[in-house]
């Protein structure tokens, strides 16, 4: 467990910052609806281009790590190296999820960045095309830097894969970390950049319960340090944070 008692010492294990890139630019994400993202307008700096944003998350709150979405990526498959490189150069390991969910295009993505030099590669739920692919992946590049991306909109799982179709999100959970899945991401994109909370909190806990070696990461309308508390007490190791960072919410 997480000491609570500094704020500081809170937002440097436990917060992991949200990078959303769409056009080469970092946008806001508003609950999931991607087509109404916009370039970010940030107390932390005065522009959107990945290397600001990444800079200035190291300037103000000495990160080391970053959650990013490569948004493109996941829509139509065209991976924004340059921004991710810049991001990396800036001083943060990304946890990257850039849409794979086959292995097609975990060789694609091989072969226009150096996976190495990631700190975890995110397989989202909303892109998986397959329990084999998973099983496939997992061996590849290893279970220990590998997340699942438990995608929810409004509670409800958001499948690629036929075989999860009629499953609930605990369900799902079950079936994948029986494969081996060590570490999960509980997400709603519907409380994304709302600041309503996350949503998952009793998934969060029934999961935290079953499985108490399973490394759970929460986000999704966090709005303050005591929503990353909260999380925290509920079995949460990290949890994702965008908005709250540069509205000033959090502050370092």
């Amino acid at each position: 467990m997480i000491p609570l008692t500094s704020n500081s010492n809170l937002i440097q294990r436990a917060v992991l910052p949200v990078i959303d890139l769409q056009g080469g630019q970092v946008v806001r994400g508003v609950a999931g609806n991607r087509t109404q993202y916009r370039p970010i307008q940030s107390q932390l700096c005065d522009g959107s281009s990945a290397a600001q944003i990444a800079a200035a998350m190291v300037d103000h709150f000495q990160f080391n790590q970053c959650y990013v979405a490569d948004l493109d990526a996941i829509e139509t498959n065209q991976v924004q190296a340059a921004a991710i490189k810049s991001i990396i150069d800036a001083g943060l390991a990304p946890w990257l999820d850039a849409g794979v969910g086959d292995m097609d295009k975990f060789h694609q993505l091989q072969k226009v960045l150096e996976l190495d030099q990631l700190n975890t590669l995110v397989i989202g739920l909303e892109t998986l095309q397959s329990l084999a692919t998973l099983e496939q992946l997992l061996k590849a590049y290893g279970a220990e830097r590998i997340v699942l991306s438990l995608d929810l909109k409004q509670g409800q799982p958001i499948v690629c894969a036929a075989e999860l179709k009629n499953l609930s999100a605990a369900e799902i959970a079950d079936a994948v970390i029986g494969m081996g899945v060590q570490r999960m991401i509980l997400l709603d994109l519907a409380r994304v950049g709302t600041g309503t909370g996350t949503g998952t909190e009793a998934l969060c806990k029934l999961l935290g319960s079953k499985y108490p070696a399973l490394e759970i990461i929460t986000g999704g309308g966090i709005s303050t340090l005591e929503d990353v508390k909260t999380q925290i007490e509920l079995g949460a190791s990290q949890v994702l944070v965008a908005s709250a960072l540069h509205d000033g919410r959090i502050q370092g």
